[in-house]
C-alpha cells in the first residue's frame, strides 16, 4: 500500500518533541512524511528544519510563509507528495491545540496491523459523497479515520 502523511503545524514550537518524531520515523518505515509549516510566527519552522536534518531521508518540509488556512496547507502538502512519490492514499493531520504527535503513532500502529481498514474507510467515504475525479479523492483526515475504526485519539 502506498501512503503518504502530511503533518500541518502552526505555532507548535512548545509541542514538538524529538523523541516522538524518532518514534514516528521508526514506525513509518517507507511512508513519506511531509511537514507543512503553515505560516508559524514562532520557532516551529526552525525546529522542523532541525528534525529534517536529522531524519532527512524520511521527512520533507513545505514552508508556507503566511498562514493561508488549513485547506491551503493540506493542498500544498498533497501537491508536494504527489509530485515526488507514487502514492495511492495521503493522510493529513492538523496539529492544533487538541491533538499531538502521538496521534500519528496510533495511526501507524493500527495501519501495521490492519492495512485493509484504510481501503474500507476510503471506499465507505467515497460511497457517501459525490465527487469529481481528481487526485484529491484519496486524501483523508487521519483523525476521521481513527474515529471510523474506533480508536480514541489521546488529547494532550
Amino acid at each position: 500500500m502506498t501512503i503518504g502523511i502530511i503533518l500541518i503545524f502552526y505555532n507548535n514550537e512548545n509541542n514538538l518533541n524529538e523523541d516522538i518524531f524518532s518514534e514516528i520515523i521508526y514506525q513509518s518505515k517507507q511512508i513519506p512524511i511531509c511537514l507543512v509549516n503553515n505560516g508559524s510566527a514562532d520557532k516551529t519552522v526552525t525546529i522542523l528544519k532541525s528534525f529534517n536534518e536529522k531524519f532527512q531521508s524520511k521527512l520533507t518540509i513545505v514552508d508556507i510563509k503566511k498562514n493561508k488556512g488549513i485547506a491551503f496547507a493540506i493542498k500544498a502538502g498533497a501537491r508536494y507528495l504527489t509530485n515526488t512519490n507514487n502514492l495511492k492514499y495521503i493522510g493529513y493531520l492538523n496539529l492544533d491545540s487538541s491533538l499531538n504527535l502521538n496521534t500519528i503513532n496510533k495511526f501507524l500502529e493500527f495501519l501495521e496491523i490492519n492495512k485493509k481498514a484504510l481501503i474500507g474507510y476510503n471506499t465507505k467515504r467515497l460511497e457517501n459523497k459525490k465527487f469529481q475525479r481528481t487526485w484529491f479523492k484519496d486524501l483523508f483526515s487521519i483523525t476521521n479515520f481513527l474515529d471510523f475504526v474506533s480508536i480514541d485519539v489521546q488529547l494532550k
